[in-house]
């Protein structure tokens, strides 16, 4: 699993020591808990001589990064992998700070994700009519689902009667979606249950 590669501005932490990739991280994790912007930033743009916009873009990756690697759940082997030749050395540093924190953020990826409903279980029966005391030649076919779906809150059911061509047209729908979940550009994140 990689991460975006879209993280060259923290090329910036190469040219200072650890300490500073230590306070950006605690800045990062400060943003990303309290979501407020401080006073912080303007400091540490006074003491790197660095505009303060600047600051708040590197924080923000930075913030991204932390969240995305907790989302995808990577490994250390595929973190560092990914980002050292951005960060050289220092990429063993934020990974450690990944690990102390991964369960907050986590916990604050479960908070903020949506709350899609998802499968849960499915029931059918295929009826069929042949024919009936008034008609000699009637066939009547009806396909009935019951869908099982359920959110962190609660479960929900769903039923559905059709004929065959459309549950063909179904059947065919879902298929494309199944085949669409096994590309490589889908990303899967931790499910919470």
């Amino acid at each position: 699993m990689e991460l975006s590669n879209n993280y060259e501005e923290l090329t910036f932490f190469q040219r200072y020591d650890e300490n500073v990739l230590s306070e950006f991280i605690e800045i990062a994790y400060e943003y990303l808990v309290n979501k407020n912007k401080h006073k912080s930033y303007s400091n540490a743009a006074l003491k790197l001589n660095v505009e303060c916009f600047a600051i708040e873009k590197l924080i923000g990756k930075l913030s991204e990064l932390l969240l995305e690697s907790a989302k995808l759940t990577i490994t250390e082997a595929e973190f560092v992998s990914n980002l050292q030749p951005i960060l050289f050395d220092k990429v063993h540093l934020l990974w450690e700070q990944v690990c102390l924190k991964r369960n907050l953020l986590k916990e604050m990826l479960t908070k903020t994700e949506i709350n899609y409903a998802h499968f849960s279980s499915l029931n059918w029966r295929l009826e069929n009519t042949i024919a009936s005391k008034s008609l000699e030649s009637c066939e009547n076919t009806h396909f009935l689902m019951e869908i099982q779906l359920k959110n962190r809150d609660d479960k929900e059911q769903r039923h559905f009667i059709t004929d065959i061509p459309n549950i063909f047209h179904f059947t065919n729908v879902l298929e494309s979606a199944l085949n669409e979940t096994k590309t490589s550009h889908i990303r899967r994140g931790p499910t919470s249950n």
